[in-house]
């Protein structure tokens, strides 16, 4: 069967052949590493300007950026707009997952990422394939982006800014005229003088809290916080490194390319609706930890799979991408509970950064084990990374679910050195030590 393939591709305006194609590639790495600055600069930036202000503000940006890219006299132009949107929308999704944490509690802290966001993303996974598919035309594709990003200017004025941020900010009254619209809004008016005492608590103790909050700090003088950002900087490393190589890897067949787009999405939307409930059922640490384990043997043990069973490759492989992806939902959730409101984003974009670090050394590493090893030890060497994450996160502590966000360092800081109940093994070895 013959298929339209997209018209208009950067390949095509600029000529990228022969002593040219390799800009194609540079485009693709430039926009990780896009990314990556977008991760680091948008993090300090949202806790010290505002979940809203940031997120609104680049979510325009990106907007602009990909209308640029239809008018992009050269491929220079065009690559640069790229790198804009690249940073653009990791900020987007940095401001915009705090956000959600921050305005909601208890179970919907998970809830709300999957059926506010991460279903929402998979759709329109699904649904730019379909545009794809109906108007196989990158202009189409950079006008349907760029819309997305243009119409928001309204929620400048209807969205509020984040109570919480605004609390731990000195913005007391801002903070409670959001929760009194949200109380109206809600009919919950009732429940409005607890509230306002609760704020008058948090407000008298996060002044310390405020003034000496950031990074540094914490990795200087908080342990439990410090033990807690290390290993999720290499979870999340190995979460895009592991993802993004067992897809690579992983034996294709002549299908439609348009199916293939979108055809995780037939196991990611389910497993993202399951998920929360799952988390709020069994944790968020074990929902991190176990499937991100599953999803690391499934791929080790690939290279045991006979050549005559090559579709079990493929089945092992897939459900490896899915294990990972539930474990990387939870690992928001987590991430934003670990730490405290003054430095969540920042926290949550380093983590992200090192994600991207992944994304960025990925490629190096398909490119070297091309030539050096066979598909199925590819797989097993990215599945490795996973496993040992899964089991370096058995330190994380401590269990977020159904506890209170912490507001200051201290807070935080004294939740980490609770007791460790997935390491009473290691309690017992040490009893038993001569």
């Amino acid at each position: 069967m013959q298929y339209i393939f997209l018209q208009n591709t950067i390949a095509q305006r600029f000529d990228l052949v022969c002593d040219r194609a390799y800009l194609s590639a540079t485009a693709q790495s430039l926009f990780f590493a896009a990314s990556l600055v977008g991760a680091l600069i948008a993090g300090p930036a949202t806790d010290r300007l505002g979940r809203k202000t940031i997120f609104l503000a680049s979510l325009n940006i990106a907007g602009a950026a990909d209308l640029v890219c239809i008018f992009a006299p050269t491929v220079a132009v065009w690559i640069c707009a790229r790198c804009v949107a690249g940073a653009a929308s990791i900020a987007v999704n940095l401001a915009t997952n705090v956000y959600r944490t921050e305005i909601v509690g208890g179970r919907w802290r998970s809830l709300t990422p999957a059926f506010f966001a991460a279903v929402p993303a998979q759709v329109g996974h699904a649904l730019l394939g379909l545009v794809a598919f109906l108007a196989p035309n990158a202009f189409v594709l950079h006008l349907v982006m760029a819309g997305m990003g243009l119409v928001s200017f309204p929620l400048w004025w209807l969205m509020p800014e984040s109570p919480r941020w605004l609390l731990v900010r000195g913005q007391k009254e801002k903070a409670l005229t959001v929760i009194r619209r949200a109380a109206a809004i809600n009919g919950k008016r009732n429940d409005l003088a607890r509230v306002e005492k609760l704020i008058e608590a948090i407000d008298k103790k996060k002044t310390a809290s405020v003034n000496k909050a950031s990074l540094l700090d914490l990795i200087r003088y908080y342990p439990g916080m410090r033990r807690n950002f290390l290993i999720l900087l290499w979870v999340w490393m190995s979460f895009t490194l592991g993802y993004y190589g067992i897809i690579y890897f992983t034996p294709s067949f002549d299908w439609n390319p348009y199916l293939i787009f979108v055809f995780p999405t037939f196991f990611t939307i389910p497993a993202t609706v399951m998920s929360p409930y799952v988390e709020n059922k069994l944790g968020r640490k074990f929902t991190l930890t176990i499937p991100l384990f599953i999803a690391g043997a499934l791929a080790v043990v690939t290279p045991a799979i006979p050549d005559s069973a090559q579709w079990a490759v493929v089945v092992f492989s897939t459900a490896s991408v899915v294990c990972s992806f539930v474990s990387l939902n939870v690992a928001y959730t987590y991430t934003k509970e670990l730490f405290p409101t003054p430095i969540r984003t920042t926290t949550l974009s380093s983590s992200s950064a090192a994600a991207r670090i992944g994304a960025i050394t990925f490629p190096l590493l398909a490119s070297a084990l091309g030539s050096l090893a066979s598909g199925t030890a590819s797989l097993a060497l990215f599945g490795g990374f996973m496993t040992g994450a899964a089991i370096v996160s058995v330190w994380l502590w401590p269990e977020t679910l159904n506890t209170k966000l912490p507001d200051t360092m201290k807070e935080s800081e004294d939740f980490s050195e609770t007791r460790n109940t997935w390491l009473r093994w290691s309690d017992r070895i040490t009893r038993h030590t001569p």
